[in-house]
């Protein structure tokens, strides 16, 4: 068995499988801290292919009852929630 050792800026040969597909070496994946799931962008450079982690940002729908918790807590007049919720454009 050999083990190689990737080293910043140095090409690392991958093959493409019949069904399209690259296999990342552990040790880039390590390196990167990429796990199974995570997202990649791939674009296309001037004839080369460039793959780099996607920022993926979580989100949270309010519902109505959400809304409700956050208008109980809040340390603000009803006037100004109102304010608040038509700035961000929920009412």
């Amino acid at each position: 068995m050999r083990i190689f050792r990737y080293a910043e800026g140095m090409t690392i040969p991958l093959s493409l499988s019949r069904r399209g597909q690259v296999t990342l070496p552990k040790e880039v994946r390590e390196k990167l801290g990429l796990k199974p799931g995570d997202v990649l962008l791939l674009r296309v450079e001037e004839g080369r292919l460039v793959l780099e982690p996607a920022l993926l940002l979580s989100y949270e729908i309010y519902s109505e009852e959400r809304l409700e918790e956050f208008r109980k807590a809040a340390e603000a007049t009803p006037e100004e929630v109102a304010a608040f919720l038509e700035a961000w454009g929920l009412e």
